[in-house]
């Protein structure tokens, strides 16, 4: 096959599928993504913790708490306060997707949730299940997981969820959540 077509290209969103077609030797960057679904066939329920609460995030005061929860939780990543509230103007925007945990011995937020609905699919998309590293293997995502999914219910026919494909990464723990799929996309840069 000629493979010419990729001569200048910069950058190539590719389905796994078609991997074979294209060489991936030519492109500096290669990374892999998953997108797998929730059908809503039945809203399952996992209840937080003893100790922990849902609240609501106050979306027009709470930004910057938003993006200090995020940068704790990744090394590289920590949106900016205005890039938060930035979010809130997009139309998939809906505030009862907005989620923290609360530890309430501590007084404070350990977890957050954030999805996103597109009524003209009429589809949820989770963006950010974020829970603070020390409090990892509590069940305190799959419970924010499951909240979201019980929020968006009535709401749409299906939910998604993507990310970064790795052996031991995030995807294993959405399918433990009840979502299904093996879609895989390539993202190839130069």
């Amino acid at each position: 096959m000629d493979h010419d077509f990729v001569s200048g290209v910069k950058f190539m969103l590719l389905h796994d599928k078609y991997r074979d077609e294209v060489p991936l030797d030519e492109f500096s960057n290669v990374s892999t993504y998953f997108r797998i679904i929730y059908t809503h066939d039945e809203v399952l329920k996992t209840e937080l913790p003893d100790g922990f609460s849902f609240k609501n995030v106050d979306t027009g005061r709470e930004c910057q708490e938003v993006s200090d929860l995020i940068g704790k939780c990744y090394e590289d990543l920590k949106p900016s306060a205005d890039e938060v509230a930035s979010w809130t103007t997009n139309e998939v925007f809906d505030q009862k997707l907005w989620v923290w945990v609360f530890d309430e011995e501590k007084k404070d937020y350990v977890g957050l949730g954030i999805a996103e609905i597109d009524e003209a699919v009429p589809e949820a998309s989770l963006e950010w299940i974020q829970v603070l590293p020390e409090y990892s293997g509590y069940g305190i995502g799959k419970a924010l997981v499951h909240e979201l999914l019980r929020r968006v219910d009535d709401d749409v026919e299906f939910t998604t969820v993507s990310g970064e494909f790795r052996e031991d990464g995030p995807m294993k723990f959405y399918e433990n959540c009840g979502f299904h799929g093996d879609d895989l996309w390539l993202v190839l840069r130069e």
